[in-house]
């Protein structure tokens, strides 16, 4: 009785580690998606020909 009682328990606790496993693979996944969601509205927002701040190009005196 006690080794059926063991290896529930066992069972148990092996049950408990996957399933929080699973969590946490679940979340790297989960922020891995969101960091590619990022990082393409970012290339989108950025052009090939953007100036840094305070560095406008000016010719014959207008800021372009």
């Amino acid at each position: 009785m006690v080794s059926v009682t063991c290896t529930i328990h066992f069972f148990s606790q092996v049950r408990f580690f996957l399933l929080a496993l699973l969590l946490v693979l679940q979340q790297i996944e989960y922020a891995f998606l969101h960091l590619q969601t990022l990082e393409k509205e970012f290339s989108l927002m950025e052009s090939p020909k953007q100036e840094p701040a305070g560095m406008a190009e000016q010719k014959n005196g207008v800021i372009l």
